[in-house]
Order: C-alpha cells, then structure tokens, then sequence
C-alpha cells in the first residue's frame, strides 16, 4: 500500500516543480522586453509575421516610453500588419509615422507600404505611398529600386511623362537599364502606342492594373 502512495506523492512533486519552471519562463517571457523584442525579431525574419506581431505589440505595451525599443516595435508592428495583408496595416504605418515623426524608419516604412502594393499590382495606391518617401533618407540601391517602381507605376497608370522621366535616370543603370532601352525603333518613327526616351523606347500598358503589363523582354515594355 505505500508504494502506489509514495508513486503519487513523487508525480505530484514532479508537476509542482515543473508548474513553478513553467511559471518563472513564463513571467521572464512577459517581463523582459528586450527578450521579447530579440524573440519577435527572429521569428519576424523567419517570416512568421503572425507570432512575431503578438511580441512586438507585447513589447510596445511593457516598453518604457522613453526607450527606441517601444518605436522599434511600433514600427515592426506595423510591417507585420502590411505583411498579414490586415485591414488596419495603413493606419499602423500612420500612426507609427504620427508617434514617431523623426524616426529614421519612417521613409522605409513609406517604402515598404508602397512595395507591398506594387507587388499586388496595384499601381494607384503603391504611388501613392511612393510619394510620400524622401529619397535622400533611401540608400542608393533603394532609390534606384524607387525610381523604377514609380515609373513602371506611372506608366501603369497612363502618367507618361511622369513615368519618362523616372526612367530616364535609370537608362545606363546595369540593373534596370536593360528592362528601359530599346533599339528595334532606333533611327525610325516612333510606332503609335510607344512613347521615346533617351536610348529607347517603350510600349504603354492602355490599362490602370499592373497584372495586365509585364516585361516580355530584356530590352522593351511591352502591352499585351
């Protein structure tokens, strides 16, 4: 009879123990921001934005105000927000913007917002945030990417010589010059639906919807 006794009195002590473990994780998890903070930021470059969000707004709650870490998780808050495609991601990036208007991260977050829509083939709103980044805070290969984008949005968008002279800076860059140049019309009348530029030529999209443009060739945008 005291073996079953002494059996259940040690499963008992196991569990208290491990209860207590389980407790003291549990509270450093919820205690220690910058923990939380380092945790959120791995699971964020894993592209585990739904876990990732949850810490970072648990660390935006427990954070000193005065600290950067708060602004650092508002911030990332936001990108997972944008990332998760959630209704109120436009509103965070506004907020963060709003709450922080010296933060070295707002031009990126601007950035990042007009990527996602770009990515989406939405050419309208992607300008719209486009608009709002200061190039000079991007670095060099951001503004060039910035550049590109925004032409290819304008001339999504039918805004041709807006979308002229965003590619006009990109014509001799090794990376995005080759999708702008053009020599098949070099020397002749530019055909009707193509508009000229310095070293080339390129067609226009008669659509407001990226998905309806694409680059077919190295060397020409091309309407299909």
């Amino acid at each position: 009879m005291k073996k079953p006794f002494s059996y259940l009195a040690l499963t008992i002590l196991f569990f208290s123990i491990h209860s207590v473990e389980l407790c003291g994780q549990q509270t450093s998890i919820n205690t220690n921001p910058q923990a939380n903070f380092n945790h959120a930021l791995k699971l964020f470059n894993s592209k585990a934005y739904a876990g990732a969000q949850k810490y970072f707004v648990q660390v935006s709650e427990d954070a000193n105000n005065k600290t950067g870490i708060k602004a650092d998780a508002d911030y990332y808050d936001a990108m997972c927000a944008i990332r998760l495609n959630q209704t109120d991601a436009d509103k965070k990036v506004l907020t963060f913007v709003d709450n922080y208007p010296n933060s070295r991260k707002k031009d990126k977050a601007y950035f990042t917002v007009g990527n996602y829509y770009f990515a989406n083939k939405k050419a309208a709103y992607a300008l719209k945030w486009y608009s709002k980044v200061n190039p000079d805070a991007l670095s060099v290969g951001n503004k060039k990417e910035l550049d590109f984008k925004m032409g290819y949005a304008f001339l999504a968008t039918r805004n041709l010589d807006l979308a002229k002279n965003k590619f006009i800076a990109l014509i001799n860059d090794p990376k995005y010059g080759s999708y702008i140049k053009g020599t098949s019309f070099q020397g002749q009348k530019v055909p009707n639906g193509m508009v000229a530029i310095e070293g080339g030529t390129f067609t226009m999209g008669q659509v407001q919807d990226l998905s309806l443009i694409h680059i077919s060739e190295p060397t020409r945008l091309r309407r299909i």
